[in-house]
């Protein structure tokens, strides 16, 4: 985890976190969980998605809110060589990489958050951050945070 500073002296904190299993024990667990276990109130859930150099990333939006923090999340993960942003989609990865590939997904959450109470201001915050993230890496980084790009291109 690290947390950046831009020139608008926006705080944004970024996140990632690796597990070499995807089974259904060790999967990577999603934010909305893991704030509201926190005792984080989350106050909005939707889908959207970020245009980035290398396409369409799907992401999941949340704001979690404790006492006077406010926190809007935008978060993905990847599940093997795909990103999925529901427990749908995480257990439909997990289960075909072993039916098909007979082997267990890796998986890598990507959480960038802020704290800020216009939510909408804060995701354009985000969106500038997973842009510049991503004009700053690599096609190798690229593969690590999105998955193999002919499966991302069918995505997008």
């Amino acid at each position: 985890s690290r947390t950046y500073v831009n020139s608008s002296g926006d705080h944004v904190m970024l996140s990632f976190a690796y597990g070499g299993d995807q089974g259904r024990a060790l999967q990577v667990h999603k934010p909305e969980v893991c704030y509201e276990a926190q005792g984080f109130k989350i106050t909005a859930d939707a889908r959207g998605a970020v245009k980035t150099v290398e396409g369409n990333i799907p992401v999941r939006r949340l704001v979690a809110r404790l006492g006077a923090r406010t926190e809007p999340i935008t978060y993905w993960i990847r599940s093997g060589n795909s990103i999925v942003t529901g427990w749908y989609e995480q257990n439909k990865v997990r289960i075909m990489s072993g039916l098909v590939n007979g082997e267990i997904a890796d998986g890598l959450l990507v959480r960038v958050s802020t704290i800020d109470t216009d939510k909408e201001r804060a995701y354009q915050v985000h969106d500038q951050f997973i842009q510049a993230l991503m004009q700053s890496t690599n096609a190798l980084d690229h593969e690590m945070l999105l998955g193999v790009k002919e499966m991302r291109q069918a995505a997008n």
